[in-house]
């Protein structure tokens, strides 16, 4: 018969084993700047698609004024990815409204197909650091990896 002491023990003894245990993979955020032809990018997304070899979700964010942030589930798993970038249309006449203080609205910037469903922009996104920065400073003819 086990006591309720040693139940106790046993399971202080199970907390310390597995208090470094962690069912979650460790992610990494990445944020950065999306220039096109050297504007920034709007209004528009940016999604990592994993590649062979990398276990992971695909995720991604919002590009906003030139800035995205992926940190949705925690962010990206190591690993390389394919990097699509795509534009958000505005409606009609509209243009892209600037962050304060940044003078009059922008027109919105045109992203081509290559860059998007048919993109070969590839990113390698290492353990360390937890945080990265990952530019991208695209043109017509951008491809290769990062």
């Amino acid at each position: 018969m086990i006591t309720s002491s040693t139940r106790r023990a046993l399971m202080l003894v199970s907390l310390m084993v597995c208090g470094g245990c962690s069912s979650r993979p460790e992610t990494v955020i990445v944020s950065g700047n999306v220039r096109y032809q050297g504007e920034p990018l709007t209004n528009g997304e940016i999604r990592f698609l994993p590649m062979a070899g990398t276990a992971a979700p695909t995720n991604g964010g919002l590009v906003v004024n030139g800035r995205y942030l992926v940190a949705a589930r925690g962010g990206l798993l190591p690993g390389r990815y394919r990097v699509e970038i795509e534009q958000r249309s505005t409606t009609g006449n509209e243009l892209a409204m600037p962050a304060a203080g940044e003078g009059p609205p922008r027109p919105t910037v045109k992203i081509p197909p290559q860059l998007d469903a048919e993109s070969t922009l590839e990113a390698l996104i290492p353990a360390e650091p937890r945080r990265q920065t990952l530019d991208f400073d695209l043109t017509a003819s951008s491809s290769g990896s990062r």
